[in-house]
């Protein structure tokens, strides 16, 4: 798992507070904490939905976060995404070829090597392959069709073909540098805000 830590100087938001220096704490979590909403969003529309680099919905990014605020006694707030990988049929599925594609057939019956998914929104669909070939099998539990595929040319076991999890997603390089871009000047953001809002109501500036 990848663990991204963003430091505050907490001496020199004292130090700019200048004889209210006792209210670091204050300034610092509520910093945090507007800092950690900001993140949530970035990370649902990195990694899904129009703009995200992935064929999922930012809602279902957002359904895997799970937010810890800081306090004034604990000047640490952290978003944490937990998931198990996602069925590949999950990811721009297409189960049936298009009219100008060709389909070769086995048996009279359509090769599964025109079944298709695209993890990414970048490079379009990709042909499901595998040896033994993948298949779709209908399932109630998923609400549609899944890939299958046999772990060996007996039939069975068999076992449904997946993608990543949304914490693997999140994990993309071009995500992270984005939502940690982000999160760094938001961050500073916030605490100049909050800095001045107490210089300002204390009638020191």
């Amino acid at each position: 798992m990848i663990e991204t830590k963003i430091d505050v100087d907490v001496e020199d938001v004292k130090r700019r507070l200048g004889e209210l220096g006792s209210k670091a704490p204050s300034v610092i979590s509520r910093a945090i904490n507007r800092t950690l909403t900001n993140i949530k969003k970035n990370v649902a529309q990195q990694t899904g939905g129009n703009r995200g680099v992935y064929n999922i919905r930012s809602e279902t990014v957002k359904n895997t976060l799970d937010t810890k605020k800081a306090t004034i006694k604990s000047l640490k707030g952290s978003v944490t995404s937990s998931g198990s990988p996602m069925l590949l049929s999950s990811f721009d599925a297409k189960l049936k070829p298009g009219p100008m594609e060709p389909v070769s057939y086995q048996r009279g019956r359509p090769s599964p090597l025109f079944y298709k998914a695209a993890v990414k929104k970048m490079g379009g669909r990709k042909a499901v392959g595998g040896e033994p070939k993948a298949f779709v099998a209908h399932s109630e539990k998923a609400k549609g069709m899944i890939f299958m595929q046999r772990l060996s040319r007996k039939g069975y076991p068999l076992q449904p073909l997946y993608g990543p999890s949304v914490p693997q997603m999140i994990e993309n390089r071009d995500v992270l540098d984005f939502i940690e871009n982000e999160a760094r000047s938001t961050l500073q953001k916030r605490i100049d805000a909050e800095i001045r809002n107490i210089l300002r109501k204390e009638g020191t500036t």
